[in-house]
Parts: structure tokens; C-alpha cells; sequence
């Protein structure tokens, strides 16, 4: 078995200068606007962050448009807050964790909701055409197998970049 998805996603945006250089520029607006007084941003201005950083990395990075079609929830961005940092503040490299960690989410989010709908469609029409074509349920079954583990195999694919 391979690596698992969230690993895929993990490591293609960790080895992304794209991605790194939009979090710099993300955090770096931020902090212009309270006017570079702290070298940290405040919890408060992080749903706002990820949805800046939904708009710049959608237009570049092919992960987050296919996978992420709209920037992650409030929610999203406070679990991701607790699962990196429980103080106060937020410095670039605590920033660029926390990024990775919601949009990971949000990536591996999209990729299982892209498996189950285009695996359903595709299963329902190959048991439509086998019915309609009165082959044997073993035949029908097998194919639909066949496509089911070739959608998984692409979508799980298309997260390493």
C-alpha cells in the first residue's frame, strides 16, 4: 500500500516554493495591516488569512484548485489553530504549519468527496449499461470494481503533484 493522502498532500505542499512564498506574503500583509507593531498575527486574523491564501494559491497551485474549491471554514481554521499552536500569537514559521495543516485537511477533504461522487456515478452507470445489456452480475460487478479502484488511483495520484 502507498503512502496515505494526507501524506501525498503534506509533502506537496511542504516542497512547494509557491505555497511557502505565498504564506510569507500572506503573513507579511497581515502584519501590515497593525502596521508591523508585533512580529506575530493574532488568532482573529486567520480566517481571513486562509481565505487570501484559498485566493492566491487557487489561481497557482493545482492541488488547491482541484481539491479545495472554496477556502476552508471558520471551523477548518480553528481546528487547524489548536492542532498547531495554543498561544496567544502566531510567528511566519508557526504560520506556515498552520497553513499546511488546513489546507492538508481541506485537500484530503476534497479528494475523498471527489472519489465518492465520481465512484457512485460511475458505478450506477456500469450497473445501468449491464442491466440494460443483460450481462452477468459477476461480469458487471468485477468492472465496477475495476473502476472504482481506478478512480481512488486517481484522485489519490493527482495529490502528489
Amino acid at each position: 500500500m502507498g503512502p496515505s493522502p494526507s501524506t501525498l498532500a503534506t509533502h506537496t505542499l511542504r516542497h512547494s516554493p509557491h505555497f511557502t512564498t505565498t504564506c510569507d506574503s500572506v503573513f507579511t500583509s497581515l502584519q501590515t495591516l497593525t502596521q508591523h507593531a508585533f512580529p506575530f498575527i493574532f488568532p482573529y486574523q486567520l480566517h481571513d488569512a486562509v481565505a487570501l491564501l484559498h485566493r492566491r494559491l487557487s489561481a497557482s497551485t493545482p492541488l488547491i484548485k482541484h481539491h479545495v474549491p472554496s477556502p476552508p471554514s471558520q471551523e477548518d481554521v480553528h481546528r487547524a489553530y489548536r492542532a498547531v499552536n495554543g498561544s496567544e500569537t502566531m510567528g511566519l514559521e508557526e504560520f506556515r504549519d498552520f497553513a499546511e495543516v488546513v489546507f492538508v485537511e481541506a485537500v484530503v477533504r476534497g479528494a475523498r468527496r471527489k472519489v465518492a461522487v465520481r465512484g457512485a456515478v460511475g458505478v450506477m452507470g456500469i450497473v445501468g449499461i449491464g442491466a440494460a445489456a443483460r450481462v452477468g452480475r459477476g461480469v458487471v460487478g468485477v468492472v465496477a470494481g475495476v473502476y472504482a479502484a481506478a478512480v481512488v488511483g486517481a484522485v489519490i495520484g493527482g495529490l502528489s503533484g
